[in-house]
């Protein structure tokens, strides 16, 4: 079953961002961090990928829209696959 990540738009209670100082929130927020999450991140349409859910009641293990930004990040810095022989 497909559902849409949501969950990253509402900041928990008990977040870890909660934590940090608001300088260093601050620095984090106008890092390149802060820039992927804004203008990358949140603008990931996870609906392309809902014919690779199941239709029965289940859940995938992760996100798509974590998967897809993790690919996106991983060719940026030039990583790649490493193939088993």
């Amino acid at each position: 079953m497909f559902l849409e990540n949501e969950g990253h738009r509402q900041q928990s209670f008990f977040s870890v961002n909660n934590l940090l100082s608001p300088k260093l929130w601050e620095h984090l927020s106008n890092s390149w961090a802060g820039t992927f999450y804004q203008e990358v991140f949140c603008r990931i349409d996870e609906t392309i990928y809902s014919c690779l859910s199941s239709e029965k009641d289940s859940r995938s293990n992760v996100a798509v829209n974590v998967l897809v930004a993790l690919e996106i990040l991983k060719s940026g810095f030039g990583c790649r696959a490493i193939a088993n022989s």
